[in-house]
């Protein structure tokens, strides 16, 4: 889990989304949910609500661009 120093872009999840994806035959429900233990610890509030936010616009933005990944 990351410590919480400032908000995380839409970029950077996007970026670690699309990491995670590549990484095996994942769904992108799979990849969130591997994302959220691993960056978030599995408490959605721990990096803060505006990291929260990017994070879920990063998912969608990537639900939009995954068949192409």
């Amino acid at each position: 889990m990351l410590h919480q120093s400032g908000a995380l872009t839409k970029d950077y999840f996007k970026s670690y989304l699309k990491l995670v994806l590549n990484s095996g035959d994942l769904s992108i429900e799979q990849a969130q949910e591997i994302v959220l233990q691993r960056l978030f610890g599995g408490d959605r509030s721990a990096l803060g609500k505006e990291s929260m936010e990017n994070f879920q616009r990063a998912c969608e933005e990537i639900k939009q661009i995954k068949p192409s990944l």
